[in-house]
């Protein structure tokens, strides 16, 4: 990986005092980022960059560390760009010097692939995240580093829609945690809910459920009003409610939804409001699901934009409301919405073209359109078995349609709720 960051003049002296002074310099930095100042903090990153070069030269392993504090303060201003040719950097310094530590160069690699996967750019994260696990698994397929690696890879590719790929990367993580570490381990615990969310999209309930349990009870244990106990819910209320069990779900969703509520996270309410609208339409109150899911559209539309893949499923979901409420022929305007948006994100965005396009074929049904529906299966349908596997339920619906047995499957058809990729 060639470096792209900026030269760096070199002032320090290197002397005692000068690691003095960059000791204060870093300080600063460091309270400055906790206060939330990151843009005054940034400053005193770059100077202790500089310091920290003229110290101890261009080339050395333990420059990484500096340039992965400043990539993670503009990353913390949104600047993900920015952040990247220093993520590059940390990798560079790393990658180019036999002496460094292998472990730390796929840490530093894995953190370049996030970065990557925040700015959308999800073939390359994918590329990198693979790299990452290569160095870690240097020490051995069954360490506690290498089930970091496994377990990075596993969120790029359930993050692409890619879940068959991904279950057998997030499974072998949770093995390595539970052995090498303890069930009671943060690790394990981030492995119970990671493994157990994707199980419950690929439509193994019943498994997914316990993982999940075991996640929220731990974390709950830690911290009974934290992101991560609210994290846990809200995956274990969506796997329950997706899978034909959403009065179990409802409580569950309720429980994230005030979490997140008193911690005023917008994003993770905006989250919570979509899951518990769409739990009131498979509840058969798809009325009270309407006025909260045109809100989250709302907010998608001005904060993300109209091509954001978020806004894409705000439209689908208020499609498939729109569909229950017999409104046919809105749902299926906002159903061409979603897929328009979804087939211009690229091949990532392959599984919720699929999910679209079945939502959308629900809509022509209901419309007499049966020979259209047939044909929205038929294009789902291989996807569906890509992504899923041929047993999984949505799989098992689309071959139903492409069959010409549309009818029913409308009902059977759960509304997507998209979260971020778990850690």
């Amino acid at each position: 990986m060639a470096a792209t960051g900026d030269a760096v003049s070199p002032t320090a002296p290197s002397t005692v005092p000068g690691i003095a002074e960059l000791g204060v310099t870093m300080q600063r930095a460091k309270d400055l980022d906790a206060a939330g100042y990151h843009k005054k903090a940034e400053r005193w990153w770059r100077e202790a960059l500089q310091r920290r070069i003229a110290l101890l030269g261009a080339d050395v392993p333990d420059l990484a560390p500096a340039y992965e504090r400043l990539a993670s303060n503009l990353e913390a201003q949104g600047r993900w760009r920015d952040a990247e040719r220093y993520r590059m950097n940390a990798v560079d310094v790393l990658e180019n010097n036999k002496a460094a530590d292998p472990a730390e160069l796929g840490r530093q690699a894995t953190r370049l692939s996030r970065n990557l996967e925040a700015q959308g750019r999800m073939a390359e994260a994918a590329t990198v995240a693979y790299f990452a696990m290569s160095a870690l698994c240097r020490s051995g397929t069954d360490t506690v580093d290498a089930a970091w690696g496994y377990n990075n890879v596993g969120a790029i590719l359930s993050a692409q829609g890619k879940l068959v790929e991904a279950e057998p990367f997030y499974r072998r993580a949770l093995e390595i945690r539970r052995q090498r570490l303890g069930a009671a381990d943060v690790d394990t615990v981030t492995s119970f809910n990671n493994y157990g969310a994707l199980l419950g999209r690929l439509g193994r309930v019943d498994q997914a459920v316990q993982m999940l349990r075991l996640a929220f009870e731990a974390r709950e244990r830690d911290n009974p009003v934290g992101d991560r106990a609210a994290e846990s819910a809200v995956n274990l209320g969506i796997t329950l409610d997706a899978n034909g069990r959403a009065a179990e779900a409802t409580p569950w969703l309720q429980k994230a939804a005030a979490i997140w509520r008193a911690r005023k996270a917008e994003d993770d309410i905006l989250g919570s409001d979509t899951a518990l609208a769409v739990n009131l339409v498979h509840l058969g109150r798809a009325a009270e699901a309407e006025p909260a899911l045109r809100r989250v559209l709302a907010v998608r539309r001005e904060q993300q934009g109209e091509h954001a893949a978020l806004t894409g499923q705000a439209w689908s979901n208020l499609g498939v409301t729109l569909d229950a409420l017999g409104r046919h022929r809105e749902a299926l305007s906002a159903q061409d919405k979603a897929l328009a948006i979804a087939l211009g994100g690229g091949p990532t965005e392959m599984l919720r073209v699929a999910d679209y396009r079945a939502n959308r074929a629900a809509c022509l049904n209901a419309l007499g359109r049966k020979a259209q529906a047939i044909q929205e299966y038929r294009l789902a349908l291989p996807i569906y078995t890509a992504t899923l596997g041929a047993e999984a339920p949505r799989t098992q619906n689309a071959r139903r349609g492409a069959a010409g047995e549309v009818q029913g499957i409308n009902e059977d058809n759960p509304t997507r709720v998209i979260l971020p990729a778990a850690r």
